[in-house]
């Protein structure tokens, strides 16, 4: 499992949305990228579209009603999709194990992590006094990673494990340990 997760920080589909992002028009984006995200996302709404240096291109949208990110190679490639999700929309497992460890806290944030060669992974951040735990689950539910902080801390700058490229960084650190 570790091999996976080091595949997919080493793959470079570890994002946790485009970093330096520029706010680009519709007409600056190449028009393969357009193609594949209208086919594939056709119900989306309030497109922004964005670049990060040469090699990315991503749209922010609306789609369902629940705010998502994906992100493209300049040819056209799709790379992945984060979408906010509800609590109930993770598997079985991973609430199940978030409400037998951490029964006081209240979710904050899920998302759905969807990515071309790695399959689906699940966010989730819960909150509870003060401390806030970050969790991925893969796409049965199975925890891949856990890490606890002060809220402030998650609040003034992203730590170096919040996201989920921090997390997987963070089990590649742990496993040149």
């Amino acid at each position: 499992m570790k091999n996976w997760i080091a595949a997919l920080v080493l793959g470079g589909t570890g994002f946790c949305g485009l970093q330096a992002q520029l706010v680009v028009r519709k007409t600056a984006v190449p028009l393969p990228v357009v193609e594949e995200f209208e086919y594939r996302f056709a119900s989306a709404e309030d497109i922004v579209w964005l670049k990060q240096g040469e090699d990315y291109y991503g749209a922010r949208f609306q789609i369902k009603g629940q705010n998502a990110e994906a992100i493209y190679t300049p040819t056209g490639d799709w790379i992945q999709t984060e979408q906010d999700i509800s609590y109930l929309e993770m598997p079985d497992s991973a609430r199940s194990y978030c409400r037998a460890h951490y029964p006081e806290h209240q979710a904050q944030k899920v998302q759905k992590v969807s990515t071309r060669r790695h399959g689906i992974l699940y966010e989730i951040t819960v909150q509870g006094g003060l401390k806030q735990v970050h969790m991925t689950f893969d796409m049965h539910g199975r925890l891949v990673d856990e890490q606890e902080q002060e809220p402030a801390m998650a609040e003034d700058s992203p730590a170096e494990g919040a996201g989920l490229k921090g997390k997987l960084n963070g089990l590649i650190k742990r496993k040149g340990e």
